[in-house]
């Protein structure tokens, strides 16, 4: 086997695991999304059915769905420079000593496309998960300032 063909196979071993992990990144946030439904249908549900021991079980539902939601943004982040930085610039290495850099050019032609898009996929995953945070943190501050305010009615005058 020549050092060409023995490149080729490294290559397209390394395309096949770049593929593999987009493919997990993809898991990975349904997984998120999944959870966080979850929790926000919960929580919207015990506050629709409202007793007196919801709250506490609503605070603890919101802080962990902010908590989800934080771990959603940063995994999110984590897979997007992995798969653009390190998982691109090692098939770029690979693509200099063939006779066509494919993966380049793809990026190229990304690259370009993406300047006349306002929005990625990315940004939208992440506005999801900002959302939902957004959405968690609201209900955790309004259900402890409700508890406060039974605990100490004083605070009301």
């Amino acid at each position: 086997m020549d050092n060409q063909e023995s490149l080729i196979r490294e290559y397209v071993a390394y395309l096949e695991s770049k593929d593999r992990f987009v493919d997990r990144s993809f898991a990975v946030n349904r997984f998120y999304l999944v959870i966080v439904l979850i929790l926000m249908v919960s929580m919207f549900y015990l506050i629709e059915n409202q007793t007196d021991t919801v709250s506490i079980v609503v605070i603890i539902i919101a802080a962990a769905g902010m908590g989800i939601s934080m771990l959603w943004w940063l995994n999110q982040d984590s897979y997007a420079y992995l798969i653009k930085v390190k998982l691109s610039a090692v098939l770029e290495k690979f693509e200099e000593q063939l006779p066509i850099q494919s993966h380049k050019l793809e990026y190229e032609e990304i690259k370009e496309h993406n300047k006349k898009k306002k929005v990625m996929f990315v940004d939208l995953q992440k506005g999801v998960s900002s959302s939902a945070f957004s959405i968690f943190f609201a209900m955790f501050l309004y259900h402890i300032g409700v508890k406060l305010l039974l605990l100490f009615p004083f605070l009301l005058r």
